[in-house]
Order: C-alpha cells, then structure tokens, then sequence
C-alpha cells in the first residue's frame, strides 16, 4: 500500500495498493480503504493476476495536527468472501491556515483588501461588521472556516495563509464606514496563493442609494441559489465592479446602488 506519509488537512491525496494473486481461483476482488475509521470503496485498475485499487479523497479536517491510521481490507471471492487486511498505517496531518497578518504566526499575505468611494475616487477607511472565508486545497469535499470582524474603520486588510499552495476560498465579507456609508457585501470565490491578490471595493455615499434585490428565477419561475452576480458602474469613463453577491434559497441577492445611474449586471451560474 502507498500513500504519502505527511498531508495537508482538506488537501485531495491519493491511497493506492497493489494485489498479486491467482485470478483463476478467485474471480471477483475488491478492496476498501479505512481512513481514521471512515471506509471509502477503492477503484479497481488492471487484469488478471495483477491488479491496482485506488481511493482519492479530500483529507477531513482536524483542530490539531495528528497522526492519522489508515491501512486496507481486500476481498477475494471464490463463491465465498476470502478477506485480509493490510498493515496499519501512520499518516501525520498538518493543518492549513487563513487569518488576518499578525494574528499568528503566519505572515504571507495571500488577500489585500482596500476601499474606495466610488463617487469621489478616494481611497477611504471602512470597518467590518462581519465576514467569514471557508478555504481548502482539494476539492471542497473539505473544508476549514475562518470569521472576522473588526468594528474600527482601517485602510485596509491583510490576510495571510499557509501552506504556500493554491487555497480555494468562499468569501463573504461585510464592510462599511459609519456614518454616510451604507453596508455592503462583497462575496467571491478567488483562488488565493502567496502570490498576493489585491481587491478593492467600492463604497457609495451618494442621497440617492437605496438596496436593490434582483431575484434569478428559471423559467419556471423556481428560485436559482448559487447564482454569483457581479455588478459594475462606470467610474472615469471605465466598467468597475461595485458589488458582488451570490443568491441565496429564494434566488435573491442584494446590492446597495445608486439609483440614478446606470450599472451592468453579469450572471453566471455553473449548471445555466
């Protein structure tokens, strides 16, 4: 059996195990991989005498780093079950982290976020009342969650991570500046890495902003959840985004927007 010896929590890892045996006397196999108690079906590869099971999965979270058995139960059927199983196995799992700079002892900036008064242009300061990111490695069968708030108003925020690998992110972050400035949401699925992103949101402190909720319904008039809406107004002559959201169950997503001026509205769902 083989896998690899240290891992990354949500990171997708591969388990593998290779079988010899007479084929002519058993044949029917299959094998389950037993990963810290949870059982998985393993895929089988190859003819005859020589076969291959494999198991791909996104490593489960853990609050701690720790060792981790995992070991094989093959099953060889003649008519009846013949089954053994392999030795066990230590895997060691190290955590992944995202979290503001300064607040541990990670400090490669993944995220820099500022703001800016889309009416006036000025870079501004800007509190937040909530937030929250869930990020991972794999393929999101697993995933970490990490919640930030801050309720002074700062000219912008870092947020660091660990490993130095690609961490995919879901973003919801609720900023605004007290008073004139109306809360907004800034939701995103950025993949992040030590490549620093900079994002800059907008925030409008204009008489003539009111919340706005668009509604995505199917044709037959069903809400759609999931659908990720980015809005964008021109500002210097130029479409910049002042908004992103995601629906929610009743296909409803809400922006705070200008009235009086026009925006664009891109809609983008996976399954439409």
């Amino acid at each position: 059996q083989f896998a690899n010896t240290t891992v990354f929590e949500t990171a997708n890892e591969k388990f593998n195990i290779s079988i010899t045996f007479d084929s002519s006397k058993f044949p029917t196999s299959s094998a389950v991989l037993n990963y810290n108690g949870t059982n998985y079906a393993g895929t089988k590869t190859g003819v005859g005498d020589n076969l291959v099971f494999t198991r791909t999965l996104d490593i489960p979270t853990t609050e701690d780093a720790q060792n981790r058995i995992y070991f094989w139960n093959v099953t060889l059927n003649n008519g009846s079950d013949n089954s053994f199983v392999t030795a066990l196995t230590d895997q060691n799992t190290t955590n992944i982290t995202f979290q503001e700079c300064g607040a541990g002892v990670v400090d490669t900036i993944f995220l820099n976020i500022t703001f800016q008064d889309e009416d006036l242009g000025d870079f501004i300061s800007a509190s937040v009342p909530s937030s929250t990111f869930d990020f991972w490695l794999g393929n999101g069968d697993a995933k970490e969650l990490y919640s930030f708030n801050d309720s002074s108003d700062n000219a912008q925020y870092n947020f660091c991570g660990s490993p130095n690998q690609t961490m995919h992110t879901g973003i919801s972050f609720n900023y605004e500046k007290s008073p004139g400035f109306a809360v907004r949401n800034y939701a995103a699925a950025p993949d992040l890495s030590n490549t620093t992103t900079h994002t800059t949101l907008q925030l409008s402190g204009t008489a003539n902003g009111a919340y706005i909720t668009l509604q995505i319904l199917t044709k037959s008039d069903n809400p759609i959840s999931g659908v990720n809406v980015q809005v964008e107004r021109k500002i210097s002559g130029a479409w910049t985004v002042v908004g992103n959201g995601v629906s929610d169950d009743a296909g409803q997503v809400v922006f705070f927007l200008d009235q009086t001026l026009d925006h664009k509205f891109t809609i983008t769902h996976d399954d439409y």
